[in-house]
């Protein structure tokens, strides 16, 4: 596990463990074509968990707003450390 954070599905207090991490490289658009490439990573593996217990039952109640917002706060938090 990489990192953890807190959250709350459908009124259920979770933890979000976070286990593979690819680090956002951001485009580079400028100067000699082949010297260009597009931004990439910023994304990884994580699951919920409820009391040390995998939660994919909860998983599935996931809005696509609480899962972007999930992904969000993993974002920040690997980007700043």
């Amino acid at each position: 596990m990489i990192a953890e954070l807190q959250t709350e599905v459908a009124e259920t207090e979770c933890t979000v463990r976070l286990y593979n991490w690819t680090p956002y490289r951001p485009a580079y658009i400028s100067g000699a074509p082949e010297n260009c490439y597009p931004a990439e990573g910023g994304y990884g593996d994580w699951a919920l968990f409820v009391k040390d217990q995998r939660a994919e039952w909860l998983e599935v109640q996931l809005t696509p707003q609480q899962i972007d917002s999930i992904e969000a706060q993993l974002f920040e938090m690997m980007e700043q450390s």
